[in-house]
Protein backbone atom coordinates (compact mmCIF):
# COMPACT_ATOMS: atom_id res chain seq x y z
CA UNK A 1 0.00 0.00 0.00
CA UNK A 2 1.36 3.37 -0.91
CA UNK A 3 1.08 5.91 1.60
CA UNK A 4 1.59 9.86 1.36
CA UNK A 5 1.79 12.54 4.12
CA UNK A 6 -1.25 14.99 4.72
CA UNK A 7 -0.81 18.72 4.41
CA UNK A 8 0.76 19.60 7.29
CA UNK A 9 3.10 16.13 7.60
CA UNK A 10 1.55 15.04 10.74
CA UNK A 11 -0.22 11.88 9.77
CA UNK A 12 -0.15 9.21 6.55
CA UNK A 13 -2.84 8.55 4.21
CA UNK A 14 -3.23 6.10 3.10
CA UNK A 15 -3.43 5.70 -1.54
CA UNK A 16 -4.22 2.60 -4.04
CA UNK A 17 -0.93 1.33 -5.03
CA UNK A 18 -2.47 0.98 -8.68
CA UNK A 19 -2.99 4.79 -9.07
CA UNK A 20 -2.82 6.09 -12.10
CA UNK A 21 0.01 8.83 -12.57
CA UNK A 22 -3.42 11.63 -13.51
CA UNK A 23 -4.91 10.40 -10.18
CA UNK A 24 -2.22 10.76 -8.41
CA UNK A 25 -1.39 14.58 -9.26
CA UNK A 26 -4.75 15.19 -8.51
CA UNK A 27 -4.62 13.50 -4.87
CA UNK A 28 -1.33 15.44 -4.78
CA UNK A 29 -2.38 18.37 -5.71
CA UNK A 30 -6.04 18.88 -3.76
CA UNK A 31 -3.91 17.51 -0.51
CA UNK A 32 -0.68 19.21 -0.51
CA UNK A 33 -1.44 22.60 -2.79
CA UNK A 34 -3.02 25.09 -0.13
CA UNK A 35 -5.95 27.59 -0.96
CA UNK A 36 -4.42 30.97 -0.73
CA UNK A 37 -4.94 34.04 -0.84
CA UNK A 38 -2.82 35.88 -3.41
CA UNK A 39 -3.16 39.31 -2.21
CA UNK A 40 -0.69 37.66 1.01
CA UNK A 41 1.84 36.92 -1.78
CA UNK A 42 4.29 39.69 -2.85
CA UNK A 43 4.41 37.97 -6.23
CA UNK A 44 0.68 38.78 -6.66
CA UNK A 45 0.97 41.65 -9.31
CA UNK A 46 3.08 39.62 -11.67
CA UNK A 47 2.61 36.31 -11.00
CA UNK A 48 0.39 34.00 -13.79
CA UNK A 49 -2.14 32.37 -11.09
CA UNK A 50 -3.60 35.33 -9.20
CA UNK A 51 -7.15 36.20 -10.27
CA UNK A 52 -8.40 39.16 -8.98
CA UNK A 53 -11.17 39.52 -7.59
CA UNK A 54 -15.02 40.93 -9.86
CA UNK A 55 -14.47 44.86 -9.79
CA UNK A 56 -11.00 45.34 -8.20
CA UNK A 57 -7.57 45.67 -8.86
CA UNK A 58 -6.52 45.22 -5.52
CA UNK A 59 -8.08 42.38 -4.16
CA UNK A 60 -7.61 39.29 -4.72
CA UNK A 61 -9.36 35.37 -4.65
CA UNK A 62 -8.46 32.58 -2.93
CA UNK A 63 -6.92 29.88 -5.12
CA UNK A 64 -4.81 26.91 -4.71
CA UNK A 65 -1.46 28.35 -5.00
CA UNK A 66 -0.58 27.53 -8.99
CA UNK A 67 2.90 27.43 -8.54
CA UNK A 68 2.59 24.19 -6.31
CA UNK A 69 0.39 23.13 -8.16
CA UNK A 70 2.32 23.23 -11.55
CA UNK A 71 5.55 21.88 -9.93
CA UNK A 72 4.02 18.72 -8.70
CA UNK A 73 2.31 18.09 -11.70
CA UNK A 74 4.83 18.35 -14.00
CA UNK A 75 7.17 16.60 -11.42
CA UNK A 76 5.03 13.33 -11.69
CA UNK A 77 4.77 13.79 -15.43
CA UNK A 78 8.90 13.97 -15.88
CA UNK A 79 8.62 10.56 -13.64
CA UNK A 80 5.92 8.74 -14.11
CA UNK A 81 7.64 6.00 -16.28
CA UNK A 82 10.71 5.18 -13.83
CA UNK A 83 7.61 5.59 -10.64
CA UNK A 84 6.15 2.61 -12.39
CA UNK A 85 9.21 0.20 -12.18
CA UNK A 86 9.60 1.16 -8.27
CA UNK A 87 9.16 -1.34 -5.42
CA UNK A 88 6.20 -0.03 -3.38
CA UNK A 89 8.69 1.01 -0.47
CA UNK A 90 10.71 3.16 -3.28
CA UNK A 91 7.36 4.89 -4.48
CA UNK A 92 6.84 5.71 -0.63
CA UNK A 93 10.12 7.17 -0.20
CA UNK A 94 9.75 8.99 -3.85
CA UNK A 95 6.20 10.58 -2.20
CA UNK A 96 7.35 11.57 1.22
CA UNK A 97 10.39 13.63 -0.80
CA UNK A 98 8.50 14.90 -3.29
CA UNK A 99 6.12 16.25 -0.14
CA UNK A 100 8.93 17.73 1.48
CA UNK A 101 10.03 19.48 -1.57
CA UNK A 102 6.32 20.99 -2.76
CA UNK A 103 6.87 22.59 1.07
CA UNK A 104 10.17 24.06 -0.38
CA UNK A 105 8.47 25.24 -3.36
CA UNK A 106 5.86 26.96 -1.76
CA UNK A 107 7.91 28.66 1.29
CA UNK A 108 10.33 29.78 -1.24
CA UNK A 109 8.16 31.61 -3.16
CA UNK A 110 6.64 33.14 -0.88
CA UNK A 111 9.99 33.79 0.90
CA UNK A 112 11.19 35.54 -2.27
CA UNK A 113 7.63 36.69 -3.25
CA UNK A 114 7.66 38.89 0.16
CA UNK A 115 10.88 40.92 -0.28
CA UNK A 116 9.72 41.82 -4.44
CA UNK A 117 7.16 44.58 -3.37
CA UNK A 118 9.08 47.43 -1.31
CA UNK A 119 6.94 48.00 1.89
CA UNK A 120 5.06 44.94 1.36
CA UNK A 121 6.45 43.01 4.17
CA UNK A 122 6.15 45.81 6.68
CA UNK A 123 2.17 46.51 6.04
CA UNK A 124 1.79 42.46 6.18
CA UNK A 125 3.27 41.78 9.34
CA UNK A 126 4.31 42.80 12.51
CA UNK A 127 7.56 43.97 13.47
CA UNK A 128 8.61 41.17 14.95
CA UNK A 129 7.45 38.57 12.74
CA UNK A 130 9.11 40.35 10.21
CA UNK A 131 12.49 39.95 11.43
CA UNK A 132 11.66 35.99 11.76
CA UNK A 133 11.05 35.96 7.93
CA UNK A 134 14.82 37.14 7.76
CA UNK A 135 15.95 33.84 8.59
CA UNK A 136 13.25 31.66 7.64
CA UNK A 137 15.61 30.40 5.37
CA UNK A 138 17.21 28.18 7.90
CA UNK A 139 13.51 26.29 7.82
CA UNK A 140 13.73 26.04 4.18
CA UNK A 141 17.28 24.68 4.36
CA UNK A 142 15.67 21.90 6.45
CA UNK A 143 12.62 20.99 4.74
CA UNK A 144 14.78 20.77 1.62
CA UNK A 145 17.09 18.51 3.27
CA UNK A 146 14.13 16.08 4.36
CA UNK A 147 13.53 15.99 0.46
CA UNK A 148 16.78 15.07 0.07
CA UNK A 149 17.16 12.03 2.64
CA UNK A 150 14.16 10.05 1.12
CA UNK A 151 14.93 11.16 -2.76
CA UNK A 152 18.16 10.20 -2.69
CA UNK A 153 16.99 6.48 -1.70
CA UNK A 154 15.10 6.21 -5.01
CA UNK A 155 17.24 4.89 -8.26
CA UNK A 156 16.16 7.69 -10.55
CA UNK A 157 16.26 10.58 -8.30
CA UNK A 158 19.48 9.86 -6.51
CA UNK A 159 22.98 11.82 -7.12
CA UNK A 160 26.17 10.84 -6.54
CA UNK A 161 29.41 12.77 -5.64
CA UNK A 162 32.30 12.32 -7.87
CA UNK A 163 35.59 11.59 -6.07
CA UNK A 164 38.87 11.56 -8.34
CA UNK A 165 41.84 10.12 -6.68
CA UNK A 166 45.02 11.20 -7.72
CA UNK A 167 48.36 10.19 -7.96
CA UNK A 168 49.48 13.26 -5.98
CA UNK A 169 49.95 16.68 -4.32
CA UNK A 170 50.51 18.71 -7.67
CA UNK A 171 47.42 16.50 -9.58
CA UNK A 172 45.12 17.40 -6.73
CA UNK A 173 46.03 21.07 -6.80
CA UNK A 174 45.45 21.14 -10.47
CA UNK A 175 41.96 19.90 -10.50
CA UNK A 176 41.08 22.04 -7.86
CA UNK A 177 41.75 24.75 -9.29
CA UNK A 178 40.96 23.80 -12.38
CA UNK A 179 37.21 23.01 -11.46
CA UNK A 180 36.41 25.98 -9.77
CA UNK A 181 37.34 27.86 -13.04
CA UNK A 182 35.60 25.71 -15.21
CA UNK A 183 32.53 24.69 -12.90
CA UNK A 184 30.04 24.47 -15.79
CA UNK A 185 32.20 22.30 -18.14
CA UNK A 186 33.85 20.19 -14.80
CA UNK A 187 31.55 20.23 -12.34
CA UNK A 188 32.01 19.76 -8.49
CA UNK A 189 34.69 17.05 -8.09
CA UNK A 190 35.76 16.49 -4.87
CA UNK A 191 39.65 15.29 -5.18
CA UNK A 192 42.23 13.49 -2.88
CA UNK A 193 45.47 12.06 -3.82
CA UNK A 194 46.51 8.78 -2.70
CA UNK A 195 50.30 9.37 -2.02
CA UNK A 196 51.63 8.12 -5.18
CA UNK A 197 54.75 5.48 -5.52
CA UNK A 198 54.24 4.25 -1.82
CA UNK A 199 50.75 3.56 -1.79
CA UNK A 200 50.57 1.97 -5.04
CA UNK A 201 50.64 -1.29 -4.14
CA UNK A 202 49.23 -1.72 -0.83
CA UNK A 203 46.26 -1.80 0.72
CA UNK A 204 45.71 2.12 0.53
CA UNK A 205 43.94 2.42 -2.69
CA UNK A 206 41.33 -0.40 -2.00
CA UNK A 207 40.49 1.07 1.24
CA UNK A 208 39.62 4.49 -0.12
CA UNK A 209 37.82 3.27 -3.09
CA UNK A 210 35.76 1.49 -0.55
CA UNK A 211 35.49 4.37 1.94
CA UNK A 212 33.97 6.73 -0.73
CA UNK A 213 32.05 4.04 -1.67
CA UNK A 214 30.51 3.94 0.91
CA UNK A 215 29.91 7.52 1.72
CA UNK A 216 28.09 7.36 -1.88
CA UNK A 217 30.95 8.69 -3.71
CA UNK A 218 31.25 7.58 -7.93
CA UNK A 219 35.11 6.91 -7.22
CA UNK A 220 37.56 8.00 -10.64
CA UNK A 221 41.36 7.40 -10.44
CA UNK A 222 44.20 8.55 -12.02
CA UNK A 223 47.69 7.05 -12.09
CA UNK A 224 51.11 7.92 -13.78
CA UNK A 225 52.97 5.78 -16.61
CA UNK A 226 55.01 4.51 -13.42
CA UNK A 227 51.98 3.54 -11.65
CA UNK A 228 50.24 1.40 -14.32
CA UNK A 229 51.31 -2.11 -12.23
CA UNK A 230 48.80 -0.47 -9.77
CA UNK A 231 46.81 -3.85 -8.97
CA UNK A 232 42.86 -2.99 -10.68
CA UNK A 233 42.10 -6.09 -11.33
CA UNK A 234 40.95 -7.08 -8.33
CA UNK A 235 38.87 -4.23 -7.39
CA UNK A 236 37.45 -4.46 -11.00
CA UNK A 237 36.55 -8.00 -10.75
CA UNK A 238 34.66 -7.31 -7.08
CA UNK A 239 32.57 -4.53 -9.16
CA UNK A 240 34.51 -2.02 -6.60
CA UNK A 241 36.20 -0.48 -9.58
CA UNK A 242 35.13 0.23 -13.48
CA UNK A 243 38.53 0.06 -16.60
CA UNK A 244 36.37 2.98 -17.67
CA UNK A 245 36.94 5.00 -13.98
CA UNK A 246 40.78 5.76 -14.60
CA UNK A 247 42.88 7.08 -16.55
CA UNK A 248 46.88 6.56 -16.99
CA UNK A 249 48.73 9.34 -18.39
CA UNK A 250 51.22 8.09 -20.73
CA UNK A 251 53.96 9.84 -18.30
CA UNK A 252 52.26 11.79 -15.70
CA UNK A 253 50.28 15.32 -15.28
CA UNK A 254 53.96 17.45 -15.78
CA UNK A 255 54.35 16.02 -19.10
CA UNK A 256 51.23 16.74 -20.33
CA UNK A 257 51.62 20.65 -19.63
CA UNK A 258 51.93 22.51 -23.41
CA UNK A 259 55.46 23.84 -23.56
CA UNK A 260 53.98 27.49 -24.67
CA UNK A 261 51.73 27.26 -21.47
CA UNK A 262 54.99 26.54 -19.01
CA UNK A 263 57.26 29.02 -20.81
CA UNK A 264 54.26 31.44 -19.88
CA UNK A 265 54.15 30.56 -16.61
CA UNK A 266 57.42 30.58 -15.71
CA UNK A 267 57.68 34.15 -16.78
CA UNK A 268 55.62 35.40 -14.41
CA UNK A 269 58.24 33.97 -11.94
CA UNK A 270 60.83 36.25 -13.48
CA UNK A 271 62.61 33.29 -15.77
CA UNK A 272 63.28 34.09 -19.54
CA UNK A 273 60.44 32.25 -22.12
CA UNK A 274 62.75 31.91 -25.10
CA UNK A 275 65.05 29.92 -22.41
CA UNK A 276 62.71 27.52 -21.00
CA UNK A 277 61.32 26.90 -24.38
CA UNK A 278 64.62 26.40 -25.84
CA UNK A 279 65.55 24.04 -22.70
CA UNK A 280 61.84 22.44 -23.33
CA UNK A 281 62.96 21.43 -27.13
CA UNK A 282 66.43 19.77 -25.72
CA UNK A 283 65.77 15.62 -24.80
CA UNK A 284 65.83 15.21 -21.39
CA UNK A 285 67.86 12.52 -19.68
CA UNK A 286 66.49 8.92 -19.17
CA UNK A 287 64.82 9.12 -15.42
CA UNK A 288 64.94 13.24 -15.72
CA UNK A 289 62.02 14.74 -14.62
CA UNK A 290 60.44 17.82 -16.27
CA UNK A 291 60.93 19.88 -13.28
CA UNK A 292 64.49 18.94 -13.13
CA UNK A 293 64.86 19.22 -16.41
CA UNK A 294 64.03 22.70 -15.77
CA UNK A 295 66.20 24.16 -13.39
CA UNK A 296 69.08 24.83 -15.64
CA UNK A 297 66.72 27.56 -17.32
CA UNK A 298 64.64 28.86 -15.04
CA UNK A 299 65.51 31.87 -12.50
CA UNK A 300 62.95 30.24 -10.04
CA UNK A 301 61.00 27.06 -9.76
CA UNK A 302 57.74 27.19 -7.41
CA UNK A 303 56.34 24.54 -5.51
CA UNK A 304 55.36 21.58 -7.54
CA UNK A 305 51.42 22.36 -6.33
CA UNK A 306 52.10 26.18 -6.78
CA UNK A 307 53.41 25.41 -10.20
CA UNK A 308 50.44 23.39 -10.91
CA UNK A 309 47.70 25.85 -9.77
CA UNK A 310 49.20 28.43 -12.32
CA UNK A 311 48.65 25.97 -14.65
CA UNK A 312 45.36 25.27 -14.13
CA UNK A 313 44.48 29.09 -14.66
CA UNK A 314 46.41 29.00 -18.08
CA UNK A 315 44.32 25.87 -19.00
CA UNK A 316 41.10 27.54 -18.64
CA UNK A 317 42.79 31.29 -19.86
CA UNK A 318 43.56 29.49 -23.21
CA UNK A 319 40.66 27.71 -23.46
CA UNK A 320 42.11 24.71 -24.31
CA UNK A 321 38.99 22.04 -23.87
CA UNK A 322 36.91 24.13 -26.47
CA UNK A 323 40.32 24.25 -29.53
CA UNK A 324 40.05 22.05 -32.14
CA UNK A 325 43.76 22.05 -32.19
CA UNK A 326 43.88 20.44 -28.85
CA UNK A 327 41.55 17.52 -28.94
CA UNK A 328 44.63 15.20 -28.71
CA UNK A 329 46.04 16.48 -26.42
CA UNK A 330 46.85 14.24 -22.75
CA UNK A 331 45.77 16.73 -20.92
CA UNK A 332 42.92 17.39 -22.66
CA UNK A 333 41.41 14.28 -22.60
CA UNK A 334 42.14 13.83 -18.91
CA UNK A 335 39.79 16.83 -18.53
CA UNK A 336 36.99 15.41 -20.94
CA UNK A 337 37.58 12.41 -18.87
CA UNK A 338 36.06 14.32 -15.71
CA UNK A 339 33.73 16.11 -17.50
CA UNK A 340 32.42 13.07 -19.01
CA UNK A 341 32.06 10.97 -15.77
CA UNK A 342 30.45 14.25 -14.34
CA UNK A 343 27.10 14.43 -16.46
CA UNK A 344 26.42 10.95 -15.79
CA UNK A 345 25.71 11.99 -12.31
Amino acid sequence: MLKIFNYDGTEEMEISENISANHLKKKLVDEWSPYFDCFKCGRKSYCKYSENRENTDYLYNEVQCGVVRSFIEEYIDISAIEFETLSDASKNEFLSGLYYLSKFVFDSENYVGAFQQHGFIKEMYTEQVAKRLLGLATDMQITLQKSCEYLKQVDFTCTQRLMLLVEGASEKEFIEQYSKLELGFIGNVYVESYDGKDNRDKKKIFQMINYFKSKGFKVLMQIDKDGKDIRLTQHVKSRLFDHEDYFAFSEDLENTYPNELIAECLEEFDSDSNLILKRLSIPRESGVTLYNHLKEAAVWLPPKPLFAKKMANLVSDHDLVNRSDCNNMELVQFLKFIAAHSLKI
